[in-house]
Order: structure tokens, then sequence, then C-alpha cells
């Protein structure tokens, strides 16, 4: 590996850093994203029994603690629920854009790198040929 990252050339130091960087973001969005930390089941089942109930401000109080998305969600549909639909819906949307920035963190880092990265590789290729045909030039085929 050693070997390839010398004889690839200058170029080679940045594309490894990319990756290296790419690798550990997705890894940071894995263990972020997880499926418990939106819809932890025990949360769930708290809240349906609390509201099943009619016990609103335990069920409120049950999602402020919990600090998931979908809490935040359910707080919002908690705290509003005398509204009209379609301000409830409004008020929900807000919170669910709000959440979905959380979200996608890093995301564009991503994008950035994965348009960059192959560019790199082209430019390698390029400065690579340009030397081959500059060495074949002075020392002849």
């Amino acid at each position: 590996m050693w070997e390839l990252m010398t004889q690839g050339g200058l170029l080679m130091w940045p594309i490894l850093l990319c990756s290296v960087l790419a690798l550990a973001l997705a890894i940071e969005r894995m263990l972020y994203l997880r499926r418990e930390r939106f819809f932890p089941s025990e949360f769930i089942n708290d809240v349906e029994s609390k509201i099943g109930n009619g016990q609103l401000d335990e069920a409120l109080n049950v999602c402020r603690e919990n600090g998931s998305a979908l809490a935040e969600l359910m707080a919002t549909a908690i705290v509003n629920r005398g509204q009209n639909r379609e301000l409830l819906k409004v008020m929900i949307e807000e919170v669910g854009q709000q959440v979905a920035i959380k979200l996608e963190r890093y995301l564009p880092v991503l994008s950035t790198i994965a348009a960059v990265t192959p560019l790199l590789g082209l430019l390698g290729t390029v400065a690579g040929m340009i030397e081959a045909f500059s060495v074949i030039s002075q020392e002849g085929v």
C-alpha cells in the first residue's frame, strides 16, 4: 500500500485524505442516524399509553425529556392540538424541516468530496501522461 502511494505521485495524498475524511463522515452519519435514536420503541409505547389515558401533559413532558426527532414532532402536535388541521400541519412541517437540517449535516461535505476526488484522480493521470510523454520526447521510443 505504501509503495502504491509513493509511486502514485503527489496527488495521491489529497485523494487519500479525501477518502479518510469521507469514511469518517460516513461512519459518523451511520452512528448518528441509528433507528433507535429516531424511533425509540420504549418512548413510543410510553407516549401512546399516556395519550390513550388522556395524560397529555405527561406525554408532553416525556417528549421534551426524550429529545429525539420524533419527540420534537410529537411535542409540537401535542402543544398545538387545539389548532385547526391545516395550521397544525404547517407547524409540524416547520419542525420537520428543522429536524431535517440536523439529519442532513455533513452531506454537502460528502457531496463535495465525491465530486472533487475523481477529478484529482484524473488530474493525476493527466500529469502522469505528460511526464511519460516528456520522458519519451527526451529519450526517444
